[in-house]
C-alpha cells in the first residue's frame, strides 16, 4: 500500500492519534516542533531527525487532492504534512517496540519490498534476438515443439506416507520401475498412446503435463501434487520433437531469460546480506 493510499484510509485513525498527540503535549506543556527556517532544503517535515522530504509530499498531497472542486489551499497543505507526521511517529514507534519483527504480516510485506527493490537495482535490458537464439539453443529441452507425447504415470494417494517414501527413494534413484512397483493405481487409466499437452493434462493434471513436456525423453519428474495425491510421469517417447519456430517461442523464452537472471540476481543480493551479519546456526 502506497504511503497516500495509507494516508486516504486511515484518515480518522490518525486524525485521532493526532489530537490523542496533541492532546498530551498540552497536559505536559512539552512542544517540540520547529519552524520551516530549521529545514534542510528538499525537506517538507523531520521527525527525530527522519526526513520527510518534498516530493513525498506533493506525491501524497496531489493523491489527497485528487477529487478537490477548489484549489489546493495551505490549509490543505498542513493538514496532509500533519497527517504525514502523524504516521512517520506511529512507524517510528512502532519499529522502537519491534513490531515489524514481531507481526508476520509486516514480516511479509517487508521480505516482498526488499525483494521488489533488489530486482529493481538488478534490472536489466532485453537481449537482443541474437543472445535469446543462444539461450534457447543452450536449454533446447525447455522449447520442445513436442505435438504429441507418450507418458507413463507413478500415482500417490493423498496421505499414504509410507508408499510416497517408496516411491520417492525409487525415483531419487532413477528407477522407474521400483517407482511403479511401489505405486498406486491411477483414479482413472492413463491411456498408453500418444496424447496431446491437454489431453495429458486431462489426466494427470496441468502442472504434471507441463512438467514432463520439458523433461528428456527417458526421464521423469518427480512426484507432483494432482487430484487425490501425488503423481510423477515419465516420458516414454514424443511426436514432432524439433525445436519449435523462433517467433513462436521469443516471448516465452524472453520471460524465462528474466526469471532466471532475476532468480541469480535475488540469491546474489540475499548472499552479500548474509555475510554481512553475524548468523549462529545449530550444528
Amino acid at each position: 500500500m502506497s504511503l497516500s493510499d495509507f494516508v486516504d484510509r486511515n484518515r480518522t485513525a490518525l486524525s485521532v492519534g493526532a489530537m490523542l498527540i496533541g492532546v498530551l503535549a498540552v497536559l505536559t506543556g512539552v512542544t517540540r516542533e520547529r519552524t520551516r527556517a530549521d529545514l534542510l532544503p528538499g525537506e517538507a517535515a523531520r521527525v527525530n531527525g527522519h526526513a520527510i522530504d518534498t516530493d513525498t509530499f506533493q506525491r501524497t498531497l496531489a493523491a489527497f487532492t485528487t477529487n478537490l472542486k477548489r484549489p489546493v489551499t495551505e490549509a490543505d497543505r498542513t493538514t496532509v504534512l500533519n497527517r504525514m507526521i502523524d504516521e512517520e511517529v506511529l512507524v517510528q514507534r512502532a519499529i522502537a517496540l519491534g513490531l515489524p519483527a514481531q507481526d508476520p504480516t509486516v514480516r511479509k510485506q517487508l521480505v516482498q519490498a526488499m525483494i521488489a527493490q533488489s530486482l529493481a537495482q538488478s534490472a536489466v535490458p532485453d537481449p537482443s534476438d541474437d543472445e535469446l537464439k543462444k539461450y534457447i539453443e543452450a536449454n533446447a529441452d525447455l522449447f520442445r515443439a513436442r505435438t504429441k507425447a507418450k507418458v507413463e504415470a507413478v500415482f500417490v494417494p493423498a496421505n499414504d506416507v509410507m508408499r510416497r517414501e517408496r516411491v520417492d527413494a525409487a525415483l531419487e534413484k532413477g528407477d522407474w520401475d521400483a517407482a511403479k512397483a511401489a505405486s498406486a493405481a491411477l483414479p482413472v487409466a492413463l491411456p498408453n498412446d500418444f496424447l496431446i499437452a491437454s489431453k495429458i493434462a486431462d489426466y494427470t493434471g496441468a502442472e504434471a503435463a507441463s512438467a514432463v513436456l520439458r523433461v528428456p525423453v527417458g526421464e521423469a519428474t518427480h512426484l507432483i501434487r494432482t487430484s487425490g495425491g501425488m503423481i510423477a510421469l515419465k516420458l516414454v517417447a514424443v511426436e514432432g520433437n524439433g525445436l519449435a519456430p523462433f517467433e513462436t517461442i521469443r516471448a516465452t523464452a524472453l520471460a524465462r531469460w528474466h526469471e532466471e537472471h532475476d532468480s541469480k540476481a535475488l540469491r546474489a543480493a540475499i548472499d552479500a546480506l548474509r555475510a554481512q551479519a553475524d548468523i549462529v546456526m545449530p550444528k
